[in-house]
């Protein structure tokens, strides 16, 4: 069940599936706990998911996302991170398998759970309008999560 939620999430960090919510459709609770953990920020996009609450924001010049239960209680993070950081091995596999061109790196991103597993999802296309996302382990372990034609 936690791998379907952490799926769910993930897609949602590369897809546009769920809808923008209004400040005032958040949950006070939901609220609160994104407070205590990042503070009273400006500028948070929220987005309602069918089950979970994505806060969109900018701390220290660095774009974020957080994932909530209803209840307030946050189940992941995201964040940008640099493909030329991701395990040597990872890099020799991605690189060989999906070269540049014809493949385009879209984004990169550290996806860490409620259970501070951490794992790298690589956004690839392809020229001929398909979309390949992996799943990097931080032991360099390589898996195609999704694959999907644009």
């Amino acid at each position: 069940m936690k791998k379907m939620i952490v799926a769910a999430l993930f897609a949602v960090t590369l897809t546009t599936s769920s809808f923008a919510a209004n400040v005032n459709e958040v949950s006070t609770v939901v609220m609160n706990s994104f407070i205590r953990t990042y503070g009273d920020l400006n500028d948070v996009k929220w987005t309602i998911g069918s089950t979970f609450i994505k806060a969109s924001f900018v701390s220290e010049n660095q774009k974020n996302e957080a994932f909530f239960d209803f209840d307030g209680k946050e189940i992941a993070t995201s964040k940008p991170f640099s493909f030329d950081k991701l395990p040597a091995n990872a890099l020799r596999k991605i690189t060989a398998k999906y070269p540049f061109p014809p493949y385009k790196l879209k984004e990169c991103i550290e996806f860490i759970d409620a259970d501070s597993d951490k794992n790298y999802f690589i956004s690839l296309e392809l020229e001929t309008a398909e979309k390949v996302i992996l799943k990097v382990s931080p032991m360099g372990s390589v898996n195609v999560f999704k694959v999907e034609k644009l």
